[in-house]
């Protein structure tokens, strides 16, 4: 089982792109995690007002959220470029499928609009950081 653990915990020589990778894995889990806990204070920021199973849906996207923030935290421990750049992709195409939802009426606009705003430029992040290390010479 020490092996396991050996091999879960090990971390490649880092870069700015998994730094980034890995703290917004942490933002992700912690947003989770604290949505998952208490749904009210997350929503009620976003405008949002819950009745009894949406409460239980809030804290469904709040265990989503935090499993995201795990994989992202690991995948950024990685050191792999492909995985930094690929949150790019999934970031950026997140509005594509939250405004329509809200726009038909199965999410509150204020949660599609801040994830719409938040995640894409979270991932603009990852970008710019790729491409400063890309015209850098890879360091």
């Amino acid at each position: 089982m020490s092996g396991f653990v050996t091999a879960l915990m090990h971390r490649g020589p880092r870069t700015p792109l998994s730094r980034y990778t890995e703290a917004c894995g942490v933002v992700y889990a912690v947003m989770g995690i604290a949505l998952a806990l208490v749904p009210s204070l997350g929503v009620s920021l976003l405008g949002v007002t819950l009745g009894s199973e949406a409460e239980g849906y809030a804290r469904l996207l709040g265990l989503t959220l935090a499993v995201i923030g795990y994989f992202y935290w690991f995948g950024g421990r990685t050191v792999a470029t492909s995985f930094g750049v690929a949150t790019v992709v999934d970031r950026l195409a997140l509005p594509f499928v939250l405004l329509p939802m809200a726009a038909i009426g199965w999410i509150e606009w204020p949660v599609a609009i801040a994830f719409s705003i938040l995640d894409p430029l979270m991932g603009l992040g990852a970008l710019v950081i790729w491409w400063r290390t890309e015209r850098d010479g890879g360091s």
